[in-house]
């Protein structure tokens, strides 16, 4: 479905009840919030009523709009029910697969319960498709800039701008399908911008920044340094795999730039900060680690893994 920015700018009439946790009619419309919009989807509402669609117990709007947390409480359901089939019907040498208890944050987490190893965790959350449109006060793409090409540009305009949940009553732009589509044949020329990205974040999660930091650097943020890397150097040669350490040791760099700053523009949104809600010490202390690493390299490694 494709809609247009006008959708995004309308004012509803709805608010969360946050004793009984359910969405209620308001008198005052919702506040405007930076970043952060209701979804306005009167065209599809009057087509799903005709259809029987969007009833009790799986009613996802308020009015013409669909509101996020209604959005999400549907989609749980809907995971928890493909779940259980999974372990009604795995045998005992399978793996398990659990749901994690929800709040009220924007994913759910799939926790796949493995016989030896370690668990692996998927962090899921919906997606509306509407493909809107690049805006100019996005900054993306930069005039003459190289890299992306004019043809991934192009690419980058059709897929468009989706929408996922903000919160319990906005939604947020999303540039991940853009994102994905960008990332997925970066290498076609034999570059080692994907090798680079992956050994940057193995040693974020192992280092830097270990699973049970939450509040620190995350692959999305490693995600953008990449593409601002790419910005700057956008030629092929400049990614050649005998320049594999000197892309990470200046992608490190951007970085530890960043933290100083407490700001990371989002790539495809340079008006949205990245750290914005991220702990200050968590990202300092990941700095530390990261100067360490520029400093000396092989001596930081033969420390950490003597």
């Amino acid at each position: 479905m494709t809609h247009q920015w006008l959708h995004l700018h309308q004012r509803p009439f709805y608010d969360l009840d946050s004793k009984m946790k359910k969405v209620i009619r308001s008198q005052n419309p919702l506040p405007r919030m930076l970043l952060k919009f209701p979804l306005l989807v009167n065209t599809s509402v009057q087509k799903w009523r005709l259809q029987g669609l969007n009833e009790e117990p799986n009613c996802v709007t308020m009015g013409d709009f669909i509101v996020p947390i209604l959005m999400k409480r549907l989609f749980k359901t809907l995971v928890c029910d493909a779940v259980h089939c999974i372990n009604e019907t795995r045998t005992p040498s399978n793996h398990k697969v659990l749901v994690q208890n929800l709040n009220d944050s924007p994913a759910l987490t799939l926790t796949i319960k493995q016989l030896e190893g370690d668990d692996i965790n998927i962090d899921m959350a919906p997606l509306l498709k509407l493909q809107l449109p690049f805006q100019s006060e996005m900054r993306w793409p930069i005039p003459g800039a190289k890299w992306p090409s004019s043809e991934k540009v192009h690419q980058m305009f059709e897929i468009g701008i989706n929408l996922v949940t903000a919160d319990l009553l906005y939604w947020k732009l999303s540039f991940a399908t853009c994102e994905r589509e960008l990332l997925k044949d970066i290498d076609r020329n034999r570059s080692c911008r994907r090798t680079s990205l992956r050994i940057m974040k193995r040693l974020c999660e192992l280092n830097w920044c270990p699973k049970e930091v939450t509040d620190g650097l995350t692959s999305y943020h490693l995600n953008n340094i990449l593409f601002f890397e790419c910005d700057s150097y956008p030629e092929d040669h400049q990614w050649h795999t005998s320049l594999l350490g000197e892309r990470i040791l200046s992608m490190l760099g951007r970085l530890l730039q960043h933290i100083k700053n407490k700001n990371l523009p989002q790539y495809f949104d340079r008006r949205n900060n990245l750290f914005v809600k991220k702990n200050h010490r968590s990202l300092d202390e990941a700095g530390i680690y990261i100067k360490q690493f520029i400093n000396n390299p092989e001596m930081y490694l033969n420390k950490k893994y003597k």
